[in-house]
């Protein structure tokens, strides 16, 4: 028989860090707006996760970091659709693209989370527009472009 071992440190953390992703991706699923095809939403959770191991953060407070952004592109897609109540903020007078509109409330809520990372997420930013087709001035708010 062999002798039962107990987990290190190092395993616990591991395991919980686990949980904590898992749980990333289920208030992701839910939280996704129904009505943007989910490649804006996926692309920028994926952006998101990534500034957040990259900043150190996993577990609660990463996950709080994840949600922070989900919530902003949650808002910014209904500001512009008004198919639904906003989370946290009313945006008057958006218009345009829903994925321009998603692109910049992720990279501005990271920006303001990850301020050491404000480089890699800028180009993250400008590839992410350049890629799908969009440019900054294709969401406005209030008749002005925002940027």
């Amino acid at each position: 028989m062999r002798p039962e071992t107990k987990p290190t440190n190092n395993q616990i953390m591991k395991s919980k860090l686990s949980t904590w992703r898992n749980l990333a991706i289920l208030t992701v699923l839910f939280v996704t707006p129904a009505s943007l095809r989910a490649d804006a939403i996926t692309d920028w959770n994926a952006i998101t996760v990534q500034a957040t191991v990259t900043g150190a953060r996993p577990g609660p407070t990463g996950v709080f970091d994840i949600a922070t952004v989900h919530a902003a592109m949650y808002d910014a897609v209904q500001a512009i659709e008004k198919r639904f109540e906003p989370y946290f903020v009313s945006i008057p007078g958006a218009s345009g693209s829903s994925a321009a509109a998603v692109a910049k409330a992720a990279h501005d809520v990271l920006v303001n989370r990850f301020p050491s990372q404000t480089a890699a997420l800028d180009t993250a930013y400008a590839q992410y527009l350049s890629t799908n087709g969009l440019s900054a001035t294709d969401h406005r708010v209030s008749g002005h472009c925002v940027s």
